[in-house]
């Protein structure tokens, strides 16, 4: 029996079966087989899976997906009461009120006994007059909350109170809008650097930077750098919101750019997006920061840095580039805590993993870097080596081909790390031990360290402290390693 040839308008009929089951997801994959098989082809079959498509997007809340693929159908001349309705529920959704309304009216021109349409209409009509009303209350709240912080009259009491009020207004788009167009952005600085109202100050500018390019523009626009500076240099609360703020800004400029990196099929091409005008200053910004800052607010422009390359792309080559250099030299200079470089590292490990394009161009760099660690692991100062160690770290981290370009086959430089292994500083001790175990989680590093010096192995087997560093793969590359030299391993139990 000779199977029948699958066409878009079997895949469509399938894919309608599987809507009906409440199988959406199912369903989508069915329906995006019929249109790839059209290839784009304007047709009445193409205009009818887009818009079923769209009722599938609908129930999985992919509103964004609904638009696009309406307004293909619409193109296509699909355009009849149901499209226009669902573009409208999908409109509704993501608050795009004005147009939600253009199309639910349309819907019911179209098919003026849709009640489904009608009642659409009637409740956006109340969306609308709602975000009216909560504009014109919003109106006169920030204006009572401003004349309190205008008034020189008021005593410390009555502007904390109208500033924390006042992010709570801010913490929606309508107030934060409203506080905007009067001008508030000025009183609110005035007061970045007064002890007891500046923490509720910085709480408003998050608020205000969340979400809005041209808000964060403002900010930094209207926020001097050496205010930012001189409030780090403070060292207290409100200092460690420092990074909150920059958290929010760089958010709301890479906002529309996330990418899930886990999910890209094997070799499919990184994608890539237009760099945002805002990302080099706001990189520049961090830097600045970065270097006045301390303790829990060095943790806090980190973490902000950290929550975003985890979630968003960050992909343009210079710019992390300049970043990881930055972070390095941090390291290598001292300039930040073991704690905080372990941070780091996750950082530079995920624009690594992101821009690494041209593996000649990555190795290049790496080179570069190699003349800010490798000069001071050969210092002879254990201090100087274990931040060099440190730099090290984070590159091996991020990426075993760089950590390994780095020291290439410097024999010294694996003298030296043995070394440090039998240092009578625990934390020096404990940093070459992390290089060895990173080094020796990789086969080709871990007979590199074998061939330049078998002490660091014999060290690393032997060491309780420096053995709860490495994990169960490192372990199999040494005890492959000691086999295959013939040693007898009781020499090292």
């Amino acid at each position: 029996m000779v199977a029948a040839e699958v066409s878009p308008t079997i895949l469509k009929e399938r894919g309608n079966e599987q809507f009906k089951r409440g199988e959406y997801d199912a369903a989508v994959k069915l329906y995006s087989e019929g249109l790839d098989m059209l290839g784009g082809k304007t047709c009445q079959e193409s205009a009818v899976i887009l818009k079923n498509r769209a009722a599938c997007f609908l129930k999985l809340e992919n509103y964004e997906g609904v638009v696009e693929d309406i307004n293909q159908c619409i193109s296509m001349g699909g355009g009849d009461s149901k499209a226009f309705y669902r573009r409208a529920v999908a409109h509704q959704h993501l608050k795009h009120l004005d147009k939600a309304l253009k199309d639910a009216m349309d819907a019911v021109r179209i098919d003026p006994k849709n009640k489904t349409a009608i009642d659409l209409v009637m409740a956006i009509r109340r969306d609308i007059q709602g975000r009216k009303d909560l504009m014109t209350s919003t109106t006169g709240l920030v204006d009572e909350m401003l004349g309190s912080l205008r008034d020189q009259a008021a005593d410390v009491d009555k502007k904390t109170l109208a500033m924390k009020n006042l992010v709570n207004i801010t913490s929606s788009k309508a107030g934060s809008e409203t506080l905007v167009k009067k001008g508030g952005l000025n009183d609110i600085t005035r007061f970045l650097l007064q002890d007891k109202i500046q923490v509720h100050a910085l709480n408003c500018v998050m608020c205000l930077t969340r979400d809005s390019i041209p808000r964060t523009q403002l900010i930094l626009d209207s926020v001097p750098l050496d205010t930012s500076l001189k409030i780090l240099k403070q060292n207290n609360e409100a200092s460690s919101l420092i990074g909150g703020v920059l958290y929010e800004m760089l958010n709301s400029v890479l906002e529309d750019r996330g990418y899930d990196y886990t999910k890209r099929e094997l070799g499919q091409p990184i994608k890539k997006f237009p760099v945002p005008k805002l990302l080099p200053t706001l990189f520049d910004y961090f830097k600045e920061c970065c270097k006045v800052a301390k303790d829990a607010a060095l943790n806090s422009l980190l973490n902000a840095v950290v929550k975003v390359t985890d979630s968003r792309v960050v992909n343009e080559e210079v710019l992390n580039k300049e970043l990881i250099n930055f972070m390095i030299t941090l390291v290598v200079n001292g300039k930040v805590s073991y704690e905080h470089s372990q941070q780091m590292s996750i950082v530079v490990s995920k624009m690594w993993t992101r821009t690494r394009v041209d593996d000649k161009k990555s190795l290049q760099f790496v080179r570069q870097i190699s003349t800010v660690i490798n000069p001071r692991i050969l210092s002879g100062e254990e201090e100087h080596q274990m931040l060099a160690l440190r730099a090290l770290n984070i590159l091996l981290q991020g990426s075993f081909e760089a950590g390994g370009d780095v020291i290439k086959d410097n024999a010294e430089i694996y003298r030296i790390i043995s070394k440090l292994l039998c240092s009578k500083n625990t934390e020096i001790q404990q940093t070459a031990a992390e290089t060895v175990a990173l080094m020796s989680s990789d086969k080709k590093m871990c007979y590199n360290l074998a061939g330049h010096n078998f002490n660091i192995l014999k060290t690393l087997y032997k060491s309780p402290e420096v053995s709860s560093f490495i994990s169960h793969r490192s372990y199999t590359n040494l005890t492959l390693l000691l086999h295959g030299s013939y040693i007898d391993l009781t020499d090292f139990t």
